[in-house]
């Protein structure tokens, strides 16, 4: 998804990617 991507957090919380 990356929903995560570009928020500053880690490579982990980017592949969680709630």
């Amino acid at each position: 998804m990356g929903g995560c991507v570009g928020k500053g957090r880690s490579i982990v919380e980017e592949k969680l990617d709630f």
